[in-house]
């Protein structure tokens, strides 16, 4: 058997081993979460939540959805923002809620007005913008795009095979 034969077989050897142990790697890998910070506000004294929503650059955002839910809440609280991308919440008591749009999600702590820490916010500001991110685990990429993989392959086989029929057209002369 020549070396040429006996090294492409071990290439596709190796390259099978590898293509069952992808989705196996890809199936461990979680899927990578931003930490969620919390933010403490106070309800103003007649118990209403201010909610300021902007895009990154500041300007105010209207006609923005949100879903305000409590920890551990089956319900929620639904409202869109104003032409100033304003909008305040009532009802709600002291605890830590989520905020959702159709951008992200944040999380707060709401006190009362008497309870609040110095520390915290009199009104939430939200920042409506989409995040890119260009983290991508290399598992994900070989997993979810089939044609990548196939490219790859064919490429482990062709190019040993040019590189030795050159070396042959190249001895021979």
């Amino acid at each position: 058997m020549s070396s040429f034969v006996k090294q492409l077989r071990q290439t596709a050897i190796a390259l099978s081993v590898f293509g069952m142990l992808c989705p196996s790697i890809t199936i461990a890998n979680e899927p990578l979460t931003p930490a969620c910070k919390v933010h403490d506000v106070q309800l103003t004294e007649n118990g209403k939540l201010p909610i300021v929503v902007v895009n990154a650059q500041g300007k105010p955002q209207p006609n923005v959805t949100f879903e305000i839910t409590r920890a551990g809440d089956a319900e929620c609280i639904k409202g869109v923002t104003s032409e100033a991308g304003q909008y305040q919440v009532e009802g709600l008591k002291g605890g830590v809620y989520q905020i959702r749009t159709d951008q992200g999600l944040c999380a707060c702590r709401v006190w009362t007005h008497q309870a609040a820490p110095p520390t915290s916010a009199k009104s939430l500001f939200l920042v409506n913008d989409r995040v890119v991110r260009g983290q991508r685990p290399i598992s994900e990429l070989f997993s979810s795009d089939p044609i990548l993989m196939t490219a790859i392959v064919a490429a482990a086989i062709a190019i040993p095979i040019v590189i030795h029929q050159t070396r042959d057209k190249s001895s021979g002369s």
